[in-house]
């Protein structure tokens, strides 16, 4: 009901929106008008993490601030997972109209949020034209893919972070046929395990997630310790853009066609 009066309020005509999420930043970028994007977040020009970092160059960018926010006066301000709480709490107070879009799941989600992103703008032909798109992609990659014969598969970030089934990468690499070693491991989406447990999980595929490998931290050291680099030695590697692992969106289905390679 929140969301049908928000619908209902704004002018059809001059639907203008801010995004303060990486994730929204993409959806707006898909889907708005270049004139109704008030700004989206200084994210999305990280090259590492964004991929529209070169086509935003004549956009304004925020640093998810709710002063900006304010001082740009749109109509609605999408947010999500990693939106400062106080910006979005401060700008819910004043009466601004703040939509969080979680992460998707799945490709039924994603669907599902470019449709409300896309009804809340007024820009429903472009919603169902990127909808259409996402299952063209999805059916010609699962087309061209074969099964992988429940191969142990794991997904390493630094610090020993690990993706389990219950996410959008997991659910692909379980449709193609692939074990995720986390399903033994009580981990159902996202969760941290030993040194230990990983070598005795004994996967067959490895896939490391780390978007900043060209930068040196101290939880990356996890990713360069020689149990690491024993599994990625006895197994099969496979490569994931990097950018594909931040955000759960239109631009998922490459994750089909980079795991099917």
């Amino acid at each position: 009901m929140y969301l049908v009066a928000i619908i209902n309020t704004l002018n059809a005509n001059n639907i203008t929106a801010a995004s303060i999420n990486l994730c929204t930043d993409q959806y707006l970028y898909l889907i708005a008008n270049k004139n109704q994007i008030t700004s989206l977040s200084y994210m999305s020009k990280d090259k590492n993490i964004s991929f529209i970092s070169d086509k935003i160059l004549d956009i304004k960018l925020n640093n998810g601030r709710a002063e900006e926010i304010i001082r740009q006066d749109p109509d609605i301000i999408f947010a999500g997972l990693g939106s400062s709480i106080a910006t979005v709490s401060l700008l819910q107070k004043l009466n601004y109209k703040v939509v969080n879009i979680s992460d998707a799941k799945n490709f039924k989600q994603i669907k599902e949020q470019v449709y409300l992103i896309a009804k809340l703008l007024h820009r429903e032909k472009k919603g169902l034209e990127l909808v259409n798109k996402i299952d063209n992609e999805i059916k010609k990659f699962f087309n061209y893919s074969k099964r992988k014969e429940n191969k142990k598969v794991i997904i390493i970030s630094p610090n020993g972070y690990v993706t389990g089934e219950d996410t959008l990468v997991g659910g692909i690499l379980k449709e193609i046929g692939y074990t995720n070693v986390t399903s033994n491991l009580n981990i159902s989406s996202y969760g941290r395990i030993s040194l230990e447990q990983i070598l005795y999980s004994d996967p067959e595929v490895v896939i490391i997630e780390d978007s900043y490998s060209d930068s040196v931290s101290l939880s990356q050291e996890f990713l360069n310790h020689s149990v690491i680099k024993y599994i990625v030695k006895k197994g099969e590697v496979l490569n994931l853009n990097k950018k594909l692992m931040n955000c759960s969106g239109p631009y998922s289905t490459k994750i089909i066609k980079e795991l099917i390679k």
